[in-house]
């Protein structure tokens, strides 16, 4: 099996097992993971149907979202939108324009529109293009060629895994940014899991929704081959939380009658579900948590703008 270069450091990568009929090859160099073959743009434009955003009652399907236009989603998706926008607000110290990519149906670009940015977004699916269309007046495109004019921020909230050839979108987003902006990723943190056969049976490890698979190491290697350079990482997703959710459930997806431990133990450790912005973490921070924001400034020359963020891990 022809296998190519790892993107992230062009070490060797060798297939490490196979799911959902799809060859998983990992980079023995790096660590990064990628799917083997990728599927084709038609394929993923298929894939992104109204039934990734809204799932039938009762469907077992392991891939999207349970319901985009959910009260209980969209209060979340809020929350999370306003800290995100947050830690942009103490790098950037200034507004302007903002392009989401993988924007959905538009709550992150709304709530940024509320607190006074330009929003513009790319989505793959027409349906959710057009309801975000309404939120961002009409500034939602198909695809990143199909954007123009000069961004001071980037975000690709749980987009990168989901595309091709990432290098490449990378690339286009450095050719939107304006000098010294700020481009903001998250995906799944492959780190959290050690051992390769604990890595294909994570229930994040599901091609063809995710495609790669990144932990700090190798998205840094990638980020500075496009001329970025990260200014802070924030992990989310406590690992001991979500795997009794996984076992328990909850009160709304009761799987056993221990359900309550559950909820009892997420009410006392729900202020470690996610981290500060910090520029390192140890070891053993990275392996708790099951997703990773990065922050990364594209250079300016051999000028990178850099921020200090507080030593404390939590």
């Amino acid at each position: 099996m022809n296998i190519k270069n790892c993107l992230c450091c062009h070490g060797k990568s060798t297939v490490i097992g196979k799911k959902n009929g799809y060859f998983l090859a990992k980079c023995q160099q790096c660590g990064f993971i990628t799917t083997h073959p990728l599927p084709t743009e038609q394929d993923i434009k298929s894939f992104y149907s109204k039934k990734y955003f809204v799932k039938q009652e009762n469907s077992n399907n392991q891939f999207g979202y349970q319901n985009v236009f959910s009260q209980s989603y969209r209060e979340s998706n809020i929350n999370i939108s306003r800290i995100r926008l947050g830690i942009i607000a103490t790098i950037l110290h200034r507004k302007g324009a903002i392009l989401d990519l993988g924007c959905a149906a538009g709550t992150f670009l709304d709530v940024a529109k509320e607190q006074g940015w330009d929003t513009s977004g790319v989505e793959i699916n027409p349906e959710m293009r057009d309801i975000a269309a309404k939120v961002c007046v009409n500034k939602i495109s198909a695809s990143i060629e199909d954007v123009a004019g000069v961004y001071e921020v980037i975000t690709m909230w749980e987009y990168l895994e989901h595309v091709r050839k990432p290098a490449e979108i990378l690339q286009k987003a450095g050719k939107l940014l304006t000098s010294g902006g700020l481009l903001c990723i998250s995906f799944p943190n492959i780190e959290n899991r050690s051992s390769i056969q604990n890595q294909i049976g994570w229930e994040h490890v599901k091609p063809p929704e995710h495609l790669h698979y990144w932990n700090a190491h190798n998205i840094e290697l990638l980020l500075e081959k496009s001329g970025f350079q990260i200014v802070g990482f924030r992990y989310f997703g406590l690992k001991m939380q979500l795997e009794g959710v996984r076992q328990l459930g909850t009160r709304k997806n009761p799987k056993t009658i221990f359900w309550p431990l559950m909820s009892i133990f997420f009410r006392l450790t729900k202020h470690l579900y996610s981290t500060k912005i910090r520029k390192k973490f140890p070891s053993w921070v990275r392996k708790i948590y099951e997703g990773m924001e990065v922050y990364a400034i594209l250079k300016i020359g051999c000028f990178v703008l850099k921020k200090a963020f507080p030593d404390r891990i939590i």
